[in-house]
C-alpha cells in the first residue's frame, strides 16, 4: 500500500510541475508583447534635484575614439657591396685538413662594417656559413685550399641584404 501511495504522489507532483511550467507561457501572441502604447516618460526632474544629476551621469555620452597612428615604415634594407671585407672570428676550428665541403660553421663579426660613416654591421653580430671547398696540401704538388661561404648574418635591429 505504501508503494502505491508513493507512486501516486510522484505522478501528481509530476503533473503539477508540468502544468506550472506551461502556465508561464503566454497563451496568445498579443499578451507576449508588453504594452507599448504609452510613450516613454519624458518628464525631467528639476535642475537641482538628485534625479536630474543621476540621470545626467548615467546617460551615455558618445566618445570619439581617435584612430591609432599608422605604423612606421619598415627600415630600408642595407645592401653590402660585393667585395666588402668582413672580419669574423670562427666559433669552431676549420681547416683544409680537418674540414670537408658542406660542413657548417658559426662565426662572430669582430670588426664593425661602416658605410657612409654609419655602422651597418656592428661588432659582435653572429654569422654562419658553409665550407665550400677543402683540400689538404699534397705531398708533391698543390697547396692547401679552404674556401668558406658566409651565408647568414644576424642583426637584431636591421636587415642586411647581400649583393651577390
Amino acid at each position: 500500500m505504501n508503494l502505491r501511495t508513493l507512486l501516486h504522489t510522484y505522478i501528481v507532483s509530476g503533473i503539477l510541475v508540468m502544468s506550472a511550467c506551461n502556465g508561464n507561457k503566454p497563451s496568445s501572441p498579443s499578451s507576449a508583447t508588453p504594452d507599448n502604447s504609452k510613450p516613454p516618460s519624458t518628464a525631467t526632474a528639476p535642475a537641482g534635484s538628485a534625479e536630474s544629476s543621476a540621470s545626467a551621469q548615467s546617460a551615455p555620452h558618445p566618445v570619439a575614439i581617435p584612430a591609432p597612428p599608422p605604423p612606421p615604415p619598415p627600415p630600408k634594407p642595407v645592401v653590402v657591396p660585393t667585395g666588402t671585407v668582413l672580419a669574423v672570428r670562427l666559433e669552431q676550428a676549420v681547416g683544409s685538413k680537418s674540414s670537408q665541403s658542406g660542413n657548417r660553421f658559426e662565426a662572430t663579426v669582430s670588426q664593425a662594417v661602416v658605410m657612409d660613416g654609419n655602422p651597418v654591421i656592428p661588432a659582435g653580430s653572429s654569422a654562419s656559413g658553409t665550407v665550400t671547398e677543402a683540400h689538404p696540401a699534397g705531398r708533391f704538388k698543390g697547396g692547401a685550399t679552404l674556401n668558406l661561404s658566409l651565408e647568414t648574418l644576424n642583426r637584431i635591429t636591421r636587415e642586411v641584404a647581400w649583393n651577390v
